[in-house]
């Protein structure tokens, strides 16, 4: 089962802090995904913010 995330926060480092509709929290590396396609623009740590 998948749960829906109800929010995110950015951290530092290309660090996502993410909180799930049941209440899980996790950090999510986004570090690997900064190379590819749409997230390109995540470079920029303006707009990551």
């Amino acid at each position: 089962m998948y749960y829906a995330v109800k929010k995110v926060m950015p951290q530092d480092n290309f660090f996502l802090f993410l909180v799930f509709e049941n209440g899980e929290k996790r950090k999510f590396d986004m570090k690997p995904y900064l190379g590819l396609g749409i997230f390109k623009e995540l470079n920029d740590l303006n707009v990551f913010n």
